[in-house]
Order: structure tokens, then C-alpha cells, then sequence
């Protein structure tokens, strides 16, 4: 069975999940369409992370990913130079990690992790040029949660887990079911499953059986571009009052919104025929680089001021001197500044 087939199965299956809710956010179908149009000549490139020394044990490779995708949440804001190269968000965090398993091999051992500590973990951030990051309590019990499954079902062993998935995403032996077993993993759409699933794709560390079971990772970029750019529609207006006042919302709204906002990413990866890995990783590149959070999107009138701009460090998308988000134009929030004032669920979360 093709991609394309699954995933219209699975949009097929979101819409009839969604037909008793209460209709606050539906997809925009001719909107998706839209942008798929935009972006349909981009093309997504990857800058493999991963240093000989790690290649050498495929184990500890995959440790970092797992460790470091169940606590990855909640970055915005911070940044650094790690190593004498300057990341922000997620990618800060990942190559803080890094840097600890290549100075100590055996840290992300289960057993260490296990018994992880506070100021342990807080000394992988040491230094004046660190920024620590948010709820570190949070994330240290994550940590040993998964720790803790590792030992009881894998043998403290991440390659365990993916062999005994055999490939599969889906399924009873699926990598979908055997990561929803731990706290940090137990997201019902799988967001970090999906992003660990892409590094492991693109680094050669795992090969994906059933690649038409591939989702996007709701966060809160991909909910913020989608509100913005109209693929998604509010239509009952005390949550758009909540979204543009940044209001929390209910975890019932909240996981409708993401759901949605699914829907409306798979419409736009079936239209262009893309993996949706590509269309995760485009989409969550824009909205960290020209959507923004901070302050009004780089489209319409509004210039460029990126000079850490990923975006174009991983694709081929050049903006140029003062240029625009590839969505400019299409994109409601560039014609509508009513549009502009949206701003994904204030939630408090660890699924992102």
C-alpha cells in the first residue's frame, strides 16, 4: 500500500474522530492546498550530528537521541555556544547532551541514568557559557522513568526497544506502542516519537518498515504556523479570544487544536507527495526562524532580522538580504493582520 494511501487513511481517520467534538477548529482544505503550492520546490536537506567517536558504539548513539528527545520540551529561550558554535532551543539542549556523553561514555548508561541527580544534571550545563534549562526536576524524573523501562523491558538497552519493533511504527510490536509505555513518550498524537523517529531515519540508525504510519510532531511552532496561515480555522470565538490573548486553554482544547492542525499537515504532505518527515521538518524550520513567537512573522511588511536563520542552513530556500518566509503571500497572517495576532495554546506540557 502507497504513502499517499495511509496517509489519506489516517487524515480519514482524524476527521472521524473529530465528528463528536464540538466544532471549535476544522482544516482548511483549499488553504492547505495553497501553501503546498508555496513550498512545493523546497527541498529539506539534514546536517548529520553525530561524530565518529559515537559511530563507533551504535548504543550510545542512540541513547543520546532517546535521553535527549525525552526530555526535549519547553526550550524556547534558551541558547549558547556549545564547543565554540553558538545553538538555540533544542538544538542547544541536544548538543549540551552530546558534549556530555563524549566527555563521559558512560553517562546515559541505564543504570547511571537511573539515578540521576539534580546537581548531576545540572552540571551538564556548567560553566558561564551554559543556559540551564526550564523544570529540571520534571525533566530529571523523565529521565529516570525511561531509564527505568529500559532496564525492566530492554536490558537498559535502547537497541533492545528498536529491534524488538522490528521497524514497524505501528502495530502491537511498533515502536508507536512500546514508547507510549514510558512517561516521557506517552503523548496520544507522538510527537516526540515522530522527531525521534526522523533523527534516527536520517542518521542511518533506524530503518522504518511502514514509513505510510509517519506523522508530523505537533509542537507548538507547527500549531502556531497553522493557526496563522489559515490551514486550520477557528471558529468559535472564545478560543480565538484565548489564543490571541495567550490565555491558557483546556487540555480538551488543546489536544482538539493539535489534532487538528495533524489533519491539516497531512493534507498538505499527501498533496505534495512529500515524506512527512520533510513536511515536519520545513514547517517546525519556519516556524522557528520566519513564524516567530516573539514578535510579529517575517511577511507582508515586516523584514527579515535572522541572523541564525537554520532555515536556509537546511534547505534550499534562499531568502536573501531583508527576504520573507516562503509562505509570504499565501499565508493568511501575511494579508490579514488579523491572523498575525494568533498564537498557539498556552498549555503547560511535556510533549513538546
Amino acid at each position: 500500500m502507497s504513502v499517499a494511501i495511509n496517509q489519506q487513511n489516517l487524515l480519514e481517520q482524524t476527521e472521524n474522530n473529530m465528528q463528536g467534538w464540538l466544532r471549535v477548529i476544522e482544516v482548511n482544505e483549499h488553504q492547505c492546498f495553497k501553501l503546498a503550492e508555496m513550498i512545493k520546490e523546497i527541498r529539506i536537506g539534514y546536517e548529520k550530528t553525530l561524530t565518529k567517536p559515537l559511530l563507533e558504539s551504535q548504543e550510545n548513539a542512540l541513547r543520546l537521541f532517546f535521553y535527549y528527545m525525552a526530555i526535549n520540551y519547553d526550550t524556547r529561550g534558551i541558547s549558547g555556544y556549545v564547543n565554540g558554535r553558538y545553538y538555540r532551543g533544542s538544538e542547544y539542549l541536544y548538543h549540551v547532551m552530546r558534549r556530555q556523553i563524549e566527555a563521559n561514555p558512560q553517562a546515559f548508561n541505564a543504570d547511571a541514568m537511573v539515578s540521576l541527580t539534580l546537581e548531576s544534571f545540572k552540571n551538564w550545563f556548567g560553566g558561564p557559557e551554559f543556559c540551564e534549562v526550564r523544570r529540571p526536576e520534571e525533566r530529571i524524573t523523565l529521565l529516570r522513568n525511561a531509564a527505568e523501562v529500559l532496564l525492566r523491558r530492554y536490558e537498559g538497552n535502547v537497541s533492545n526497544l528498536l529491534e524488538e519493533s522490528q521497524g514497524f511504527i505501528e502495530g502491537e510490536r511498533g515502536l508507536k506502542r512500546r514508547l507510549s509505555e514510558i512517561k516521557a513518550f506517552d503523548d496520544p498524537l507522538a510527537k516526540k516519537t515522530m522527531v525521534l523517529l526522523l533523527f534516527l531515519h536520517y542518521e542511518g540508525l533506524f530503518r522504518i518498515r511502514d514509513p505510510e504510519n509517519v506523522t508530523v510532531g505537533i509542537d507548538y511552532h507547527l500549531q502556531r504556523i497553522a493557526l496563522r496561515s489559515g490551514i486550520v480555522e477557528v471558529v468559535d470565538d472564545r478560543l480565538e479570544r484565548k489564543l490571541k490573548l495567550r490565555r491558557f486553554v483546556s487540555n480538551e482544547a488543546h489536544h482538539k487544536i493539535r489534532k487538528v492542525c495533524l489533519g491539516a499537515y497531512m493534507l498538505i504532505g499527501q498533496r505534495l507527495k512529500w515524506c512527512m518527515i520533510d513536511v515536519d521538518q520545513l514547517f517546525w524550520q519556519i516556524g522557528r526562524n520566519c513564524c516567530l513567537y516573539t514578535h510579529p512573522p517575517f511577511c507582508g511588511e515586516r523584514v527579515c532580522e535572522n541572523k541564525f536563520c537554520t532555515l536556509v542552513e537546511n534547505s534550499n530556500y534562499q531568502c536573501g538580504g531583508g527576504g520573507k518566509c516562503p509562505l509570504d503571500g499565501a499565508c493568511k497572517a501575511s494579508l490579514d493582520n488579523r491572523y498575525v495576532r494568533f498564537f498557539e495554546p498556552k498549555v503547560i506540557t511535556y510533549y513538546y
